[in-house]
């Protein structure tokens, strides 16, 4: 789509930047996009890099469980131990 320019209520009509002459409103975007992004606006450095680099893939950290659930509870209950010491959590 064409770029038709910002709207001026004043005159009633859309006055177009001469460095926006013939640009669709998705270059225009980009441009103010980066030009935010040159002058320290981090919302637009992010949609930029999201966009030109693609967002970073999140990590998740999983765990395969073979063991029945009073094992895992057991397996916990030992983890914890190893955690306070050896102590018992009532203090005896």
């Amino acid at each position: 789509m064409p770029y038709q320019g910002e709207y001026n209520e004043e005159l009633d009509m859309y006055i177009i930047e001469p460095r926006f002459a013939g640009m669709t409103n998705a270059e225009v975007m980009w441009i103010r996009t980066a030009e935010k992004a040159a002058s320290g606006d981090l919302a637009a450095t992010n949609l930029i890099l999201d966009r030109v680099l693609g967002k970073p893939k999140q990590s998740v950290e999983s765990m395969s469980m073979s063991m029945s659930y009073p094992e895992f509870l057991e397996f916990l209950a030992k983890k914890e131990d190893n955690k306070n010491g050896g102590i018992e959590p009532n203090g005896y």
